[in-house]
């Protein structure tokens, strides 16, 4: 294949065409695969009354684990805030955005939380 008059390619996202959130999710997702390994069992964070969150956890249940995934229901009325006491996340940020945290107490926000849960063994 002749590439020789091919216009140099655009390293930034947002010039290539790619829409900002397409953009944010790449680099979500290169950052998430830079921080080391995941430590299972791992507690997903999510907002059952968001549809789109919902479809995806739904999506992960379906999935054998193993115990290898808990899943919290934030938007719950029993929603313990306890369980967040000492960190500096608040119930406002795990309803706004899904959240996960491993056994080692690693937080995982996000495209990293759920591509964390679906690299749960199986």
């Amino acid at each position: 294949m002749d590439r020789r008059d091919a216009e140099p390619r655009s390293i930034d996202a947002l010039e290539a065409g790619e829409t900002r959130c397409e953009s944010a999710g790449i680099r979500a997702a290169v950052r998430a695969a830079a921080v080391g390994p995941i430590w299972y069992p791992l507690t997903v964070f999510y907002n059952a009354s968001s549809p789109a969150c919902a479809r995806e956890v739904d999506a992960l249940k379906r999935l054998e684990h193993r115990g290898r995934l808990v899943f919290v229901d934030c938007s719950a009325p029993d929603f313990d805030e306890g369980m967040l006491a000492g960190i500096a996340i608040r119930r406002a940020d795990l309803l706004a955005r899904i959240h996960a945290r491993d056994a080692h107490g690693s937080w995982h926000t996000g495209i990293g939380a759920l591509e964390a849960a679906y690299r749960a063994p199986y």
